[in-house]
């Protein structure tokens, strides 16, 4: 009874402590409203200074910001509710789609535009009014009449080998300004590894790495001078290595660790330097597949024909054959992440046109490596399972 009497006299003496939860609200409350307050005003002055550009995605998240504050006070409540809502204003802030330069005071210079990504990429910058130098491998091929038949006279075609190093150089000397220079020149083969020719090898280590490396060098003095943007078009398989893409799974690491390089060395010439990591895609390249296959076979060591056999190899063609049909001829994906390479003002460092390759690349990346391997098994589909070269054919009983 008296430790009762004593509580009732504590609580009246002291009514204030009936209130904590009062007092923790209208705290929790200007903690919210402060934090809002300075996430609106950045993201207005942001807006203000053509620094944010307002789309579908930067809407969308400010509605779930504002969604998210009463779910994070009301339903999670505390710290952790605070900290959570603070956290994802802080990741809605940074993630913003950032606004994009007027283009038609740019100039680009593309590599290899005689089809596939550097074909449309030329024409794409064209028709937004930039000035574009597009080179091609031969100045006489189809895609470059095709380019100077719908392009403006804006667009100018320079033949280019980027592997040969007096071409590079003279086109050097021809321009005089320039913001942006995308890589996108390359080739690729189709063979495992211990079935590709050496000359082959060393075809696509010239093109996709040596060659890559000397137009960035060629041109590096023009963007260091226009403070502009340097872009790589690698590949999924960069980063990523699948069978039956050594050569040029190699390469595209290179020119990743090259790019990788650039970004922090470049960081005092205030050249942005971009990576576009495409997915498959059904292009020129993809189109002239069965001449890509017959090269390797045509350039394949004796020794190794009678260890593999023509029906294994025509195996693999058969398997890649099925899968080409199934890539996307839109190239819009690619284009959305080059142009926003090429003028946004806050550019990312790596673009990956395919969200499911992204998955991929990230998962593989944190997997032990036997896991990877059997995630690598899993997503090749062009090794052959019913077929085995014809040294490991067991003999008939």
């Amino acid at each position: 009874m008296e430790m009762e009497q004593r509580q009732e006299l504590s609580s009246l003496k002291n009514p204030g402590m009936s209130i904590p939860e009062d007092e923790s609200f209208m705290m929790y409350s200007l903690l919210y409203s402060c934090v809002t307050v300075v996430f609106g005003v950045s993201v207005l002055l942001k807006f203000v200074n053509s620094e944010l550009r307002l789309g579908f995605r930067s809407v969308l998240s400010l509605v779930i910001l504002f969604v998210g504050e009463p779910l994070c006070q009301f339903a999670i409540q505390g710290h952790l509710g605070f900290a959570g809502f603070a956290c994802g204003c802080l990741i809605l802030y940074t993630t913003l789609p950032a606004s994009l330069f007027d283009a038609k005071d740019k100039t680009v210079l593309i590599t290899g535009c005689d089809s596939g990504f550097g074909h449309a990429l030329a024409k794409h910058f064209d028709q937004l009014g930039m000035r574009v130098y597009a080179t091609c491998h031969h100045g006489n091929s189809a895609g470059s009449h095709i380019l100077q038949s719908t392009c403006s006279s804006r667009l100018k075609i320079y033949e280019m080998d980027i592997t040969n190093e007096k071409q590079v150089d003279k086109v050097a000397e021809m321009i005089e300004g320039l913001w942006s220079l995308v890589n996108n020149a390359g080739i690729w083969y189709c063979s495992e590894a211990d079935m590709m020719p050496m000359l082959l090898f060393r075809e696509v280590v010239e093109v996709n790495q040596l060659g890559t490396i000397y137009v960035t060098k060629a041109f590096l003095p023009l963007l260091q001078l226009s403070k502009g943007r340097l872009i790589f078009i690698s590949s999924v398989v960069g980063r990523m290595p699948l069978p039956h893409f050594a050569a040029y799974s190699i390469t595209k690491a290179a020119v990743e660790a090259f790019a990788d390089i650039l970004r922090h060395e470049m960081k005092k010439w205030k050249v942005s330097v971009s990576v576009i990591e495409p997915n498959c895609f059904y292009t020129e390249a993809i189109v002239r597949r069965a001449e890509v296959f017959q090269k390797v076979w045509d350039h394949m060591d004796h020794a190794k024909r009678e260890q593999y056999g023509q029906k294994y190899f025509d195996a693999i063609t058969q398997k890649y054959d099925s899968l080409a049909v199934t890539f996307p001829q839109d190239l819009s994906p690619v284009i959305c992440c080059v142009k926003s390479a090429l003028l946004s003002r806050k550019p990312r460092s790596r673009y990956v046109t395919d969200r499911g390759a992204e998955f991929l690349m990230w998962l593989h990346s944190v997997l032990p490596t036997w896991l990877g391997d059997k995630l690598v098994d899993t997503v090749d589909v062009v090794t052959p399972k019913s077929v085995c070269p014809e040294t490991l054919m067991k003999p008939e009983t």
